[in-house]
């Protein structure tokens, strides 16, 4: 039955662009599913245009479902559904995007002293399309790629409260097409850090919020059932 939501959930989700980590601390013993919001800033650069950086601001919804190989490994899905939008700098491009993922979370159940360790490999693919006003069909059109190493500890202080944090590098691209021209955009820096807390209620329900720093500047909040 648990089982049976998860692939409700995920089969009736339309496929915004947001990458969404959480708690990669937390080992699973059979399955994780969850939905996160995220709202994040960026500087990009392109190396054909001139002028320094830009900021490219996206949010939307991140839904993921892991599944556990093994009792350190698990295996993720993710759905980047029709929910978000995304902005260029100095542009008036602003169109929803669609996508989907998927990552491989390494989180030994052992812990090592007081903390959890874990780390994650994470890529998502999503794009969007806009047409332009005008009598003419033409459409500018956006294709983001972006793939997330990431490592970290957490704690727990009291029961079924954890706090966690850690370091990440993000390699993110962008194609951007307008009729006419076509641009390469990446993240500016790659590196950076994260830092969040979530809540385990009867070892089922978690609920999450996180903030991402450095390179990606971002906020988001999620909410998962273990099954």
């Amino acid at each position: 039955m648990r089982r049976l939501l998860s692939i409700i959930i995920f089969s009736s989700a339309v496929p915004a662009c947001a990458a969404w980590t959480g708690d990669i601390t937390q080992s699973v013993e059979k399955g994780f599913v969850s939905i996160g919001y995220q709202t994040a800033t960026r500087s990009v650069k392109s190396n054909s245009l001139p002028g320094g950086t830009l900021d490219y601001k996206d949010h939307g919804m991140v839904l993921e479902d892991r599944t556990a190989l093994n009792p350190v490994v698990q295996f993720a899905l993710r759905v980047l559904p029709f929910t978000g939008r995304e902005n260029l700098e100095r542009t008036s491009f602003n169109p929803h995007m669609a996508g989907g993922g998927a990552g491989l979370y390494f989180a030994p159940p052992e812990t090592l002293g007081p903390v959890h360790l874990g780390a994650a490999a994470i890529w998502d693919g999503a794009g969007g399309i806009s047409r332009r006003d005008g009598p003419e069909k033409r459409y500018d059109r956006i294709f983001t790629s972006e793939a997330t190493l990431a490592a970290g500890a957490s704690y727990a202080p009291i029961e079924s409260l954890n706090v966690y944090a850690g370091g990440e590098y993000v390699s993110f691209q962008m194609r951007l097409s307008v009729p006419g021209s076509k641009t390469n955009w990446r993240q500016d820096s790659p590196w950076g850090g994260f830092a969040g807390v979530s809540f385990v209620s009867n070892q089922a329900w978690v609920v999450g919020g996180e903030f991402h720093f450095g390179g990606e500047r971002s906020f988001g909040a999620s909410l998962g059932y273990k099954y």
